[in-house]
């Protein structure tokens, strides 16, 4: 995680899906999990399917990949997490 990241509430920090996106290499690499945006490129070397498992994905939203991980292999993600997806909500309207 980039010193940029740390003491920050990641509840309040917000990201459109571009600034996700430039973020797509080793040096920097961020996902979407269910709106959230973690920085997992300390985690890269550490993944144990290796680091292109996740770096297919950089830059993108990944929940559907992160959702078939265990209970505890997603509790790990908490301490990458850096901020919310700034997205609004679906909306339905009925005319």
């Amino acid at each position: 995680m980039s010193d940029l990241n740390q003491n920050i509430d990641p509840r309040t920090n917000v990201f459109t899906r571009d600034e996700v996106k430039q973020h797509n290499t080793k040096e920097s690499c961020w996902l979407i999990v269910e709106k959230r945006v973690y920085d997992v490129t300390s985690w890269l070397p550490k993944h144990p399917a290796g680091p292109n498992s996740i770096l297919r994905h950089a830059g993108t939203d990944s929940t559907e990949d992160f959702g078939f991980h265990s209970t505890s292999a997603q509790k790990l993600w908490q301490k990458y997490w850096i901020g919310v997806l700034d997205e609004p909500e679906p909306s339905c309207i009925i005319s």
